[in-house]
């Protein structure tokens, strides 16, 4: 599930990056095959990634700050990592990526590289720090 995980989100990352636009059926098939591991795997998982999607989707309807892939990646990695991993890499990926934007002097960039820097370094991190 992790290789899943991780491959999906690199190549959506490398997408996102360069065109600011990720192709749905790469981006849907993905995260359908997550959600179905996390169905027979971990049930509990499977119900925060669905509040997790759910919750960005009305955020990202409300603001029209966030794409449809980035919330398919933050339920995508609340079914594979549960949801309190998940919170600490947005929090993460919002700091680099607002970081990042401060850098380059720049109101709209690509989101997906930012949430996968934040799932590594939530991942490290909780490697020493553990949050659960």
């Amino acid at each position: 599930m992790y290789f899943i995980f991780f491959a999906g989100i690199l190549l959506l990352a490398v997408d996102d990056a360069r065109r600011q636009s990720v192709p749905a059926a790469i981006s849907d098939t993905w995260t359908i095959a997550l959600a179905l591991c996390s169905l027979f795997s971990n049930r509990g998982n499977f119900l925060v990634g669905i509040c997790f999607l759910v919750a960005g989707g009305l955020f990202a309807y409300c603001t029209s700050g966030m794409g449809s892939a980035d919330v398919l990646v933050l339920a995508a990695s609340a079914w594979t990592f549960g949801g309190l991993l998940t919170l600490f890499a947005l929090l993460l990926a919002c700091l680099s990526g607002i970081s990042y934007g401060l850098c380059i002097r720049t109101k709209r960039l690509a989101f997906i590289p930012h949430l996968l820097v934040g799932t590594l370094l939530a991942l490290f991190l909780n490697l020493f720090l553990p949050l659960a």
